[in-house]
């Protein structure tokens, strides 16, 4: 076999760069955090007046507080395990258990006729994956009284299996379409087995798709963390406390950080402060998983088109 040589753009690197760095900061961040996050800082005092939360940065909370005087930097650092994780496992597990399913069925014969699949597809078009998570977490999100990683578990559960069919799909349909490549009837009348030539013909593409789509689904399941925040649903599940406002306020249990982005919305226009470092920490994750994809995927095209028969 021809031995590519593995060119990826800037764009790649960078994202992986900063990938590294928040998941080095996930790693740490329990260890290095300056504050409990239960602990409230409701009056501050600077030059002499008192001051209540939300609080700006500063020396003493380098990001600030929230709206119940809460270090924005501890809780940070503690949600973006949540985060991280929650949107690395629910992709991986699609591409793993989706990419399995999908290959074998677009290996087989019957590849792309079976009813249950456009029966599925069509379910998934009418109802989307934000509305079917949705209905089938709000009551476990309620359940303040069992632990947070239980609550986790289970959503990542709900959220690996609501996206397993279009990954199914996709894989399907890229098997299918590589079966019908000239260099692959050219393998089977030259005697190869099904199982040779998908080892040899197959996985060495697959295994770049395969890096392509896990990006990709990463971003998906990032945006729909952030869709189902604004309704209240967090990863980890959420309670209700009276802010210093004593106003009943939903927030996330886990500190994941589309908790943190969306559980402030409505001091949007009041205390915009509260949310503009959420938004600018969540869309920087967003932004990095969007540079590595689209560093693979303009890597992955390059290579197409340069070893079209490898």
């Amino acid at each position: 076999m021809i031995k590519r040589k593995l060119r990826r753009p800037v764009a790649f690197y960078t994202g992986m760069g900063l990938l590294l760095l928040l998941s080095l900061v996930a790693l740490i961040g329990p260890w290095v955090i300056p504050y409990s996050p239960h602990q409230m800082f409701l009056l501050p005092v600077r030059a002499g007046e008192i001051i209540g939360p939300p609080e700006l940065p500063s020396e003493r909370h380098w990001l600030g507080t929230d709206a119940f005087g809460r270090d924005m930097l501890t809780l940070v650092l503690l949600g973006l395990r949540y985060t991280l994780l929650t949107v690395l496992l629910v992709a991986g597990l699609r591409i793993l258990f989706g990419g399995m399913i999908g290959v074998l069925k677009g290996l087989s014969p019957q590849a792309g006729k079976r009813r249950l699949d456009g029966t599925l597809m069509r379910v998934t078009r009418l109802f989307p994956a934000f509305f079917i998570a949705f209905f089938l977490l709000f009551g476990i999100n309620q359940m303040g009284s069992v632990e947070v990683l239980i609550i986790a578990l289970v959503q990542l559960a709900v959220l690996v299996l609501i996206g397993i069919p279009q990954v199914v799909h996709i894989f399907e349909a890229y098997v299918t379409e590589w079966k019908g490549q000239s260099f692959v009837e050219a393998s089977k009348l030259m005697g190869g087995s099904k199982w040779w030539i998908a080892r040899k013909q197959l996985w060495p593409w697959l295994k770049d798709a395969c890096a392509l789509f896990m990006f990709q689904e990463c971003i998906l399941v990032l945006n729909l963390l952030g869709q189902l925040g604004v309704l209240g649903v967090f990863v980890g599940g959420m309670t209700r406390i009276e802010n210093v406002f004593e106003r009943e306020q939903a927030i996330t249990r886990s500190f994941e950080w589309a908790g943190l982005l969306t559980q402030n919305k409505s001091f949007v226009i009041s205390y915009p402060k509260i949310i503009l470092i959420p938004v600018g920490l969540f869309l920087l994750l967003l932004f990095s998983l969007y540079l590595v994809s689209r560093g693979l995927e303009r890597g992955y095209q390059r290579e197409r088109e340069e070893y079209p028969y490898v």
